[in-house]
């Protein structure tokens, strides 16, 4: 019996056509429906018409390779997707049409700027051609000079100076001291030792000379402020027996040259001694400047001799140029290592660069840059004319 005289009736009643219809049972074509689908979306057809398996004779070689990782569970979702290939939309790709042909037709529909359909015509017709007419028995025609708003700007010419070499501001040891190895030897040790402290005492004596004449010239300025004081004990005496006089009678008298008193010849002094001992001043602080720059203008000098004379002239470097001061390297007896192991790395690579290339000029030197006066502002209070009222 089939499966369709067992199927439970939802309606006792089969009399019409209506009725019977209603009740068929499509279970089985609607399972077998959705497994073809289901076989379409996973292997895109239906699995017993096709290879689905093959046999390997020969073993892969690439296996043990490959390590068994389970793969993510966003990959798992991601590759669970239809086999049934997607519609095709019937889009395709046209050939492009080419710039010049596009032009062409462009110029014949006279869409063109500055042309007219009646010259695209003429053109593409060939009865005459477009452009200036020309007049048989007319005369040559006279080019419009036009005018330019800016006149033209001569083409930037390479300066002499880029085909000179640098100018060389100092001279540096090529070789450094063999004092400076991690193990030198005794007689190259104390040699270098000896040269780094008459290098180091010379700017020590100059900065304490500095220091000396600084403190002299404050005593002198304090002796001065004490003499300064009884002056003014008399000055007011003075005037005391001034204001007396003056009470004494109120007639004017005559007007009559005298002599400078003592305070006045104490005062001129003391500006006298000012103005002299601000120019002793900048007077030691240019010796000063010179004793720093010493090494450089011998080295300069010996730079000159040595050099032939040139045709021209080269711009010397300023005065204000000094290159980066040279550090200290040297080791105590107690900070030589007998071996590599216990060797420490010292020095500036990065330094000691900058001041070879400032040395021979192509780096410009460090400069000490003069601050510039404030400009002087007049201030004027304005009165409100409330403040009149």
């Amino acid at each position: 019996m089939s499966e369709a005289g067992t199927f439970k009736k939802n309606h006792s009643s089969r009399k019409g056509k209506r009725a019977w219809r209603k009740n068929i049972d499509l279970e089985d074509v609607e399972k077998g429906l959705e497994e073809s689908r289901e076989n379409d979306i996973q292997y895109g057809g239906n699995p017993e018409e096709m290879d689905l398996f093959t046999v390997d004779t020969s073993g892969s070689e690439q296996i043990r390779k490959k390590r068994n990782i389970p793969p993510l569970k966003s990959r798992q979702i991601l590759e669970q997707r239809s086999k049934v290939p997607a519609l095709d939309s019937g889009k395709r790709n046209r050939k492009p049409v080419p710039q010049q042909q596009v032009r062409r037709l462009m110029s014949l529909a006279g869409r063109t700027v500055g042309k007219s359909k009646t010259v695209a015509l003429i053109e593409r017709d060939g009865v005459i051609k477009t452009g200036k007419s020309l007049e048989l028995w007319g005369s040559e025609p006279e080019e419009e000079v036009k005018k330019p708003y800016l006149p033209e700007a001569d083409p930037p010419t390479r300066p002499e100076t880029l085909n000179l070499p640098p100018v060389r501001v100092a001279t540096l040891e090529d070789v450094p001291h063999a004092g400076k190895s991690y193990n030198p030897a005794v007689d190259s040790w104390k040699d270098l030792i000896e040269k780094e402290f008459f290098r180091e005492k010379k700017v020590e004596d100059q900065l304490i000379a500095l220091d000396e004449h600084k403190t002299l010239i404050k005593n002198m300025m304090v002796a001065l402020e004490e003499e300064e004081e009884p002056d003014q004990v008399d000055q007011e005496e003075d005037e005391d027996s001034e204001g007396e006089k003056s009470n004494r009678s109120d007639v004017p008298e005559k007007i009559v040259h005298k002599k400078k008193t003592r305070v006045q010849r104490n005062s001129i002094k003391r500006e006298k001694a000012m103005l002299q001992l601000e120019e002793e001043l900048q007077q030691i602080q240019k010796k000063m400047d010179q004793i720093d720059q010493l090494d450089k203008i011998e080295k300069e000098l010996l730079l000159e001799k040595s050099k032939p004379k040139a045709t021209k002239a080269r711009k010397t470097k300023s005065k204000h140029d000094a290159v980066l001061p040279e550090r200290v390297e040297v080791k105590l007896s107690s900070e030589l290592t007998d071996s590599l192991r216990k060797l420490k790395p010292e020095g500036n690579l990065a330094y000691d660069q900058m001041r070879a290339l400032q040395a021979t000029g192509v780096i410009e030197t460090a400069q000490k840059k003069k601050e510039g006066k404030e400009p002087w502002v007049k201030v004027i209070e304005k009165a409100s004319y409330a403040e009149f009222k």
